[in-house]
């Protein structure tokens, strides 16, 4: 029996143990069970969406029968929703279940002393219950089908018996395509089900009216309806639409300022002073408060003219006229006191999503706004797109709100004209569009196999225009939009090709994931544990938040933008996973059952939050208090959108439209060019910046700077860099970046620095931007313009933009006022390239002046980073993001979890190409004992002390005749490692006492010492604590609680994903890990430079300056390389052994 093995068998042992209660024990031997299922399928080449699909495929290759587990996995459910309470009989035989599973599993025997505690033999199966002739909902895992039937189980009910379900006949044959889309293993909902009874070996077959492809994986309403053109109904618009470049236009400038108008003409009434009040004001009004929200859209626009100020008016006129006169008609009565604005849902039934313009409280009346035209031949009636997306609102609210769909009216109000009209829509055009989202899935699904160079193949013109119109409107308007994406996606050849490639199956692999879950031990999952997870498992990770008390805080206006929430006491060791500036949901949660499938949420942004209390700030303000329920209950969750992975498929086409000269410099083709003749206008801090700044100002295409920690890769190198660039030239503009927001505000703060400080403006959310510069926000330096022009003069000396890469690529506006000189982009190690090409390969109507980058949106382009140290997150494995093509390989792309900042370091290398890669060698943070390590292991003993004084400085404290051995160890010992044997009978693996109570003895130890050496000392701003898990953030607080130490309830503890960038003066660092399947999660080692390196190890350690400590359990961190070479290299009298 493996080592491996072995230790899940302890597990059990403990699980076992009398005194856990049976809801803790399901839950674990639950949860022991799904992260077996991940290890033994992580390599495989199936998806799975769901883990009944890896324990069916599982259970398949192993040859181990499915039934006893799927049982289990049921009761399990059951009982974390306190519906079910399992007596002695059911414990012992779904420990049997799991016991023999995983020993199948993993192709080994139970162990004797286990197998003695279960049952020896199975007890009977109990009589199957009556079938139950209708169902609103079943899900199945599909396991074979035919042309006609599907068999699968449902795994809320398990049977040893396949279900039969009937999805195609000779009279319907809506979804009849699924024979070529599904898949083994494949989730679907079947809706509106009914049993009919048959003769044979399936007693009964199901008969649904509608299936839905891997419901989990949610398409947004919008995205569906956009693939219903006026040439046909097509998947493939879908492909289509995933390059094209984000839309601008006066048309959708248009409905931005419509659903402005809307919002404004509802609330009409909550307006201060709004009786007497003419049109005309409220009309300005409402276009200065959409001027506010998009300045740069208004701005940059070219249709923007007096017409187009004219029509604005005109839907003004008609949404205040309509919402004044025809709500309130007979027949519609709409209340405006009863109106929800944006409300939102997801709908897992269904696997949609979507955000309404307008509903009622009780659901009953739904308005959709078209500022646009209707179809207006032979008469004016809805477009079938509009009135499809109206549809499927209604069937959310029948599948989430229990909503009949005859008891909701739904209108569709077009604001042109204007026109209200009732919408029913026949269901059979609801089954074809439900019918078009299963071939939308399927075409993600083929995209994650690899297979995106058919697909591109088979994206024709014929598959597109289905219909084959070949008339006036569609020759002249909608064919050429077409083409526009059509001529490059099959123009691309060669490496460019295998790039787009590549790189789009790599895309939507990780968007699988996020949405889904992946195959990482103990990942918490995709945004589907939102509805898949049981609230048990959600409270142990810290996402979900419940029993929250709401209290709206309405504007100066009255209307509710902040909702103040009043947190309940969870328990000491709840520790939730939320942080200022996420994007979170809110939604009622009254009763266990209540989740975010079965209400509507509202879509909020974490603006403070504290142990008692959180606020809120609402993405859509509702002016109308009453929709907040004072006596209910309410729960936050985190929040998801795909905006990430959109910026990458449209980044990915914009490489193939790309100038030529900045994709073939990106590709490898060409290399990039120094200007050697380029001198420095002053000097900076020593000889190697003015190095530095002088090969980053010669450059002409690329530079790149590697700065290892504490070189001051921002504060000194970045901030040379830009008053170099800014003395060189009276109009040159700069553009800085980074990743994340702490980083661009550690920009904004280098540029306070410099003197004279430089006009700049900071992009993005209030939110995410640190209090002392939201003054620079773009929204606070146009705030008060009314014009076009008034925008222009206030951007005009402006020539230092801050913000992160997100923020921008959703605001390319800018480049249509600006060319960008010179992009620094700091972080860069922690960004995915196609995260960057829609910047990097942005072009501009602005004329630049200068042939060679005419029309690229940004001139040269520095890339500041460390791939030494944390890279960007990816959730697939590395088999799956590896690169094996030669041509990728030949231009340093050989993974594609690599950044561009890493891709070209490597290409550089490979090309021996000279001046366009430099590194920062003076380290002003790390005592050199401290950076000896990595210094040797990992920059080859390129760091040197700057020195500063505490670099050169002895430890302060003395080592006294009467200290004891711990206190002796901890005041001589720079950078020490102290082990600790974790506590076998523990059962929560995710947190180790042991080592909680040794981090909180260490913190006790430090403040005594500082203090009898009478040394000033702040442990909250001194003692930084590192953990791999948020679990053992809660229990080293405890700890620290229990020893009642002053000073220290503030103190950082947070992962080393959020440690980097930061730093302490003594960092302590509990490894926690105390299984060996663990030691992945902690140490995941890479080839850099011909060197295997672990960059989690190198970020802990270097946040320390003036003493490291690691606790750990020696034997187990010892199977891990980078920690074996890290204990061999301290000396014995830096390892003390509890």
């Amino acid at each position: 029996m493996t080592e491996e093995i072995q230790d899940i068998f302890d597990e059990i042992r403990n699980i076992m143990q009398p005194d856990m209660d049976h809801t803790a024990r399901y839950h674990a031997l639950d949860t022991l069970l799904l992260r077996a299922l991940k290890d033994r399928t992580r390599h495989s080449p199936v998806d799975f969406t769901h883990t009944a699909a890896r324990l069916h495929w599982l259970c398949k290759q192993t040859g181990h029968p499915p039934h006893p587990l799927e049982v289990f996995r049921a009761r399990a459910g059951r009982i974390q929703k306190g519906l079910f309470l399992p007596n002695g009989e059911d414990e012992a035989y779904d420990l049997k279940a799991v016991c023999e599973g995983l020993a199948a599993f993993y192709q080994t025997h139970v162990p004797e002393d286990v197998q003695k505690r279960l049952p020896r033999h199975w007890r009977p199966a109990p009589a199957p219950a009556e079938k139950v002739l209708q169902a609103k909902r079943i899900r199945i895992t599909v396991h074979r089908w035919d042309e006609h039937f599907i068999y699968g189980k449902d795994h809320t009910h398990p049977t040893e018996q396949l279900l039969k379900v009937e999805y195609a006949d000779e009279t319907d044959r809506t979804f009849a395509d699924l024979n070529g889309q599904l898949y083994e293993g494949a989730q679907l909902n079947l809706l509106s089900v009914k049993a009919i009874k048959a003769e044979g070996a399936y007693p009964y077959v199901l008969k649904p009216e509608m299936l839905v492809l891997d419901p989990d994986f949610l398409i947004d309403i919008t995205a569906l309806c956009a693939c219903i053109k006026p040439y046909g109904y097509s998947a493939y618009t879908h492909l289509l639409n995933k390059f094209a470049p984000p839309a601008r236009s006066a048309a959708i400038q248009l409905g931005n300022a419509a659903n402005q108008f809307l919002d404004d003409c509802v609330n009409e009434r909550f307006i201060q002073n709004a009786d007497g009040t003419t049109e005309a004001k409220l009309y300005l009004r409402s276009m200065q408060n959409s001027f506010r929200f998009s300045p740069l859209a208004w701005s940059t626009l070219p249709d923007i003219d007096r017409d187009f100020f004219n029509r604005c008016e005109m839907q003004f006129h008609h949404i205040r006229q309509t919402v004044r006169n025809s709500f309130s008609a007979a027949g519609i009565d709409i209340r405006q006191t009863e109106v929800e604005l944006e409300p939102s849902f997801l709908c897992e039934a269904l696997g949609l999503q979507g955000r309404m313009d307008l509903l009622t409280r009780n659901a009953d009346k739904l308005v959709e706004l078209k500022s646009g035209k209707a179809d207006e031949y032979p008469y004016r009636s809805p477009k079938e797109e509009h009135s499809l997306q109206m549809a499927l609102y209604k069937e959310i609210l029948y599948y989430n709100l229990d909503r009949r769909r005859e008891q909701v009216q739904s209108y569709l109000f077009y604001s042109r004209y204007p026109g209200l009209y009732a919408v029913d829509v026949p269901r059979s055009h609801i089954r074809r569009a439900m019918a078009l989202r299963n071939a939308i899935l399927h075409i993600e699904h083929r995209l994650r196999r690899g297979e995106s160079r058919t697909l591109i193949e088979e994206l024709t013109e014929e598959r597109l225009n289905v219909d084959g119109r070949a008339d006036r409107l569609y020759t002249r308007y909608l064919r050429p939009r077409m083409m526009e994406i059509l001529a490059p996606l099959h123009g691309m050849r060669g490496v460019e090709a295998d790039y787009f490639h590549r790189f789009l199956t790599f895309t939507a692999r990780e968007q699988f994931r996020a949405k889904v879950g992946d195959d990482r031990a103990d990942s918490p999952g995709g945004f589907a544990e939102t509805w898949c997870c049981d609230t048990q498992t959600k409270q142990q990770n810290g996402n979900i938040l419940t029993g929250l008390k709401l209290h709206p805080v309405p504007d100066e206006e009255g209307a509710v933008v902040r909702l103040d929430l009043q947190l309940p006491e969870y328990g000491e060791d709840f520790l939730p996973n939320f942080r200022q500036g996420d994007m979170v949901m809110l939604y009622e949660r009254n009763h266990e059952g209540d989740n975010v499938t079965n209400k509507q949420f509202f879509r909020c942004t974490i603006e403070e939050i504290h142990p008692e209390r959180m606020l809120l700030k609402l993405s859509y303000k509702q002016r109308n208090a009453e929709v907040f329920r004072p006596d209910s209950l309410y729960a936050v969750e985190p929040g998801y959108m795909d905006a990430t992975f959109n910026q990458a498929y449209s980044g990915l086409f914009s490489l193939l439209t790309a100038p030529r000269e900045r994709k073939e410099l990106l590709l490898g083709i060409r290399p990039p060019a120094t200007d050697p003749s380029v001198r420095l206008h002053r000097h900076y801090l020593n000889e190697e910046i003015d190095r530095i700044v002088l090969k980053a100002k010669q450059a002409r295409d690329y530079f790149l700077l590697v700065g290892p920690p504490g070189t001051g890769k921002t504060s000194v190198a970045l901030k040379s860099m830009v008053e170099e660039f800014l003395s060189d030239h009276p109009q040159k503009t700069l553009l800085l970046m980074a990743y994340t927001n702490r980083a661009v505000d550690e920009i904004c703060h280098t540029l306070s620095a410099i003197n004279p400080a430089p006009e700049y403006i900071r992009i993005g959310q209030e939110l995410n931007c640190a209090p002392d510069f939201r003054t620079r926000l773009m929204k606070h330096v146009t705030g008060d313009a009314t014009s076009r022009k008034e925008i222009y003069e206030k951007l005009a000396p402006v020539r230092v933009f801050a913000s992160t890469i997100s923020s921008l690529c959703s605001q390319t506006e800018l480049f249509s006022l600006k060319v960008i000189d010179v992009a620094i982009i700091d972080e860069a190690s922690q960004v995915l390239e196609p995260q960057l090409l829609p910047l990097l390969c942005a072009t501009t109507p602005v004329n630049r002046g200068d042939y060679n980058l005419n029309r690229l949106a940004i001139g040269k382009f520095i890339l500041i980073g460390d791939h030494k140290q944390l890279p960007a997150v990816v959730s697939q494995p590395r088999e799956m993001s590896r690169v094996t093509e030669d041509s990728l390989q030949a231009i340093g792309l050989t993974d594609c979890r690599n950044s561009l900042f890493e891709r070209l370091h490597r290409l550089n290398s490979l090309q021996g190409t000279e001046g366009i890669v430099e590194m920062l060698h003076r380290q002003g943070r790390m005592h050199p004992s401290i950076c000896e390590f990595v210094n040797r292991n990992y920059y080859n003993g390129g760091l040197d002390a700057v020195p500063l004084p505490h670099q050169q400085e002895p430890l302060a404290f003395g080592i006294r005749p009467d200290d004891d051995r711990w206190t002796a160890f901890v005041a001589g010992t720079r950078m020490a490692f102290i082990s600790v044997q974790a506590d076998e009978a523990e059962y929560y693996i995710k947190s180790n006492k042991r080592e909680a109570e040794t981090v909180a003895h260490l913190v006790h130890t430090l403040c005594q010492l500082h203090s009898r050496s009478s040394i000033p000392f702040s442990p909250c701003k001194q003692i930084g604590i590192i953990v791999p898990f948020r679990a053992q953030i809660a229990m080293i607080r405890k700890a620290l609680a229990e020893r009642h130490i002053p000073n220290t309830a503030d103190i950082t503890i947070d992962t080393v994903e959020r440690y980097q960038g930061s730093q302490r003066d003594i960092i302590i660092f509990s490894t926690t890990v105390s299984r060996p399947y663990q030691l992945p999660i902690l140490s995941e080692p890479v080839m850099t430079d011909g060197r295997e390196l672990d960059r989690k190890l190198n970020v802990a350690l270097t946040r320390a300056r003036k003493q490291f400590f690691m606790t750990g359990n020696e034997t187990l961190l010892r199977k891990c390389t980078a920690y074996r070479e890290f204990l061999d290299f301290l000396s014995k009298g830096q390892i003390l052994r509890l």
